[in-house]
């Protein structure tokens, strides 16, 4: 790779060669040249060079590769954990040995470099190009090569950006921001040179039991995920890039060709397996509460003897969080990719729960012994201190949406096997909910109350009982 850069008399732009674009692409050259020595993979290319020395070829649409069958076949010994989650219809996760991060901040270009192997795996057209990008995914050069051609293309950004997080001093520093991320998807050659390929990849992030998605990001990746359950006929994969609570993770799900072995008969009942990848090679997935517990007390115990001391007490429950957050995941996901449960109705359930709760705690309970004249105060207070009618618009609004009103109701019929009333669970609790805070407004006043908050408030109201 030979590098040329013209530069203008008197142009300080092109006559001040950017000190940290230079050092990246030294780097990055010295590691291409290495890389590519070792392992006969060419980024510029996009694909890995068979030993016959032409291009792997990459098929259209999905192959009915069972990675089950070839990692045990070719790679038993980098087996992790390998149980079934849930039997019917049948979910199997096996998690594989990968190369392990030395320092921390570094996982997502881990988690990435994983997912790319993934996504050239399930669209490659021998099983052989499958096992070689499954060792890929142990290779400390393919890790390596990865990070620095996506910091040479995040630096691009950077340069015209100059706002954080889009600074050469933190784009160097190795964190793989959100941010960060969504861009490489739309400019980097591997992610995007196919929009059915990239279509099969998913970014999520969870943490202390939470999606953390927008709305529509979530309603978007229920549709990726109802595509894919639907898919009885034709191979059928998903990869997700997760981001839960402090950590990338990667997750490939795939339907096997074979029947369920579950051997109950049930109509459409299907095989579903999923490969789970982590940067640290950690078994928490597997891990009940006590054993991860356990395994946190024996890192612990790993971390004082070479350094003198163990971990402060917030560090150590974020650590058990992340575990706890990582297993969660893993098991939501393959209620979503096994038809039992809907991303879209769990996210509105959980909202209005919390929405539901902190109202009873800080205006419902309150009013049991006082005067009703007191509940204007107390709804006061409560939208002020706890949930803001901005913040209650921007979020319930897009529940109420003829299109999410629609999937909720047809998937309800579906469950059901006939016709289901008109507002489903749950949102039939935030109506009820509405009805009677609008009622009691209409009892005090039927006019303005001057207060912005409560008028806004009623208006919000108005608008949930007029879409429910």
């Amino acid at each position: 790779m030979e590098k040329t850069k013209e530069t203008k008399e008197g142009d300080p732009k092109t006559n001040q060669l950017d000190k940290g674009e230079l050092i990246v692409e030294e780097l990055l050259e010295e590691c291409l040249k290495d890389v590519y020595s070792e392992t006969q993979w060419d980024i510029t290319k996009r694909a890995r060079l068979l030993e016959i020395g032409g291009r792997r070829e990459l098929t259209k649409g999905d192959q009915w590769w069972d990675f089950e069958s070839i990692i045990t076949n070719h790679a038993h010994s980098r087996i992790l954990t390998h149980y079934t989650l849930r039997p019917c219809p049948h979910v199997s996760v096996l998690q594989l040995k990968v190369v392990e991060q030395k320092a921390s901040g570094y996982c997502g270009y881990y988690a990435l470099h994983y997912a790319l192997c993934l996504l050239e795996a399930c669209h490659s057209s021998s099983e052989g190009a499958v096992v070689g990008l499954l060792e890929e995914t142990a290779s400390v050069g393919g890790v390596w090569r990865r990070y620095w051609y996506s910091v040479s293309q995040l630096l691009v950004r950077g340069r015209s950006e100059e706002a954080w997080p889009w600074t050469e001093e933190y784009i160097t520093k190795g964190d793989l921001e959100r941010s960060f991320l969504q861009y490489l998807c739309d400019v980097d050659p591997h992610l995007n040179f196919d929009m059915e390929i990239k279509n099969k990849l998913i970014i999520l992030q969870f943490s202390f039991g939470s999606l953390q998605d927008s709305f529509e990001m979530i309603c978007e990746t229920q549709d990726k995920i109802s595509s894919f359950v639907k898919n009885t006929t034709s191979p059928a994969h998903l990869i997700f890039i997760l981001g839960v609570t402090n950590h990338w993770l990667t997750l490939l799900a795939y339907k096997r060709k074979e029947a369920c072995p579950c051997h109950h008969g049930n109509e459409g009942c299907g095989s579903v397996q999923m490969l789970y990848m982590d940067s640290n090679n950690t078994p928490a997935i597997s891990l009940s509460d006590e054993g991860i517990e356990d395994y946190v007390k024996e890192q612990e115990k790993k971390k004082k003897a070479v350094k003198g001391y163990g971990y402060q007490t917030w560090k150590r429950n974020i650590i058990k969080q992340a575990y706890v957050d990582q297993r969660t995941i893993v098991d939501r996901i393959s209620r979503y990719l096994s038809g039992e449960a809907d991303m879209i109705e769990e996210v509105i359930s959980e909202y209005v729960d919390k929405l539901l709760i902190s109202f009873n705690t800080h205006v419902e309970k309150s009013l049991i012994s006082a005067d009703p004249d007191f509940y204007i105060p107390l709804l006061l207070s409560w939208l002020e201190g706890q949930y803001p009618v901005k913040v209650l618009r921007d979020n319930v609004l897009p529940f109420i949406s003829s299109s999410t009103i629609s999937h909720l109701t047809s998937r309800d019929e579906n469950i059901k096997g006939d016709h289901f009333p008109s507002v489903p669970l749950p949102l039939s609790r935030l109506r009820d909910w509405a009805s009677l805070n609008h009622s009691r407004l209409a009892g005090l006043s039927s006019d303005s109350f001057g207060i912005d908050q409560i008028d806004s408030f009623a208006s919000l109201l108005s608008a949930i009982l007029e879409k429910l």
